[in-house]
């Protein structure tokens, strides 16, 4: 019968995370049309114009000569786990406009609203410009 080893060689762990990343836009323009009080008090049919516009644009990223270099090594007998992650991205964008409507009471079909709206969301970009990257992993 043969004894198992009293401990097993420990394990080295390399993890290296780079996360270059743009910020982030949110935009949002609302308009709201509420015809409660005058509907009660049988004033004439509102007119209400609503026009929206909202905008948004993710941040960039922009590397010009830049080196991103990751060095693991492991001097420890026994296993090693090396793992190296690098993440580059623009930022996320989101944009909303919105109009509401709201009418209570005994208003009329005849009131009149015009709501234009326009929403645009642009995410951010990368450029690369001379940019190395450069992993060395290694266990001895």
């Amino acid at each position: 019968m043969s004894a198992a080893p009293a401990f097993a060689a420990p394990a080295s762990y390399n993890d290296a995370r780079i996360n270059i990343q743009g910020g982030s836009a949110s935009s949002l323009a609302g308009c709201l049309n509420y015809a409660r009080v005058s509907a009660r008090h049988n004033l004439h049919p509102q007119a209400n114009f609503c026009r929206n516009i909202a905008d948004a644009s993710g941040g960039n990223v922009q590397l010009h000569n830049v080196s991103l270099f990751v060095d693991q090594e492991s001097n420890r007998p026994g296993r090693a786990y090396n793992n190296a992650t690098v993440n580059i991205t623009g930022g996320d964008s989101t944009a909303v406009a919105a109009c509401v409507n709201y009418v209570q009471g005994t208003a009329t079909v005849s009131q009149v609203n015009t709501c234009r709206n326009s929403a645009t969301a642009t995410g951010g970009n990368v450029t690369l410009d001379n940019v190395d990257v450069t992993v060395v992993q290694s266990s001895t």
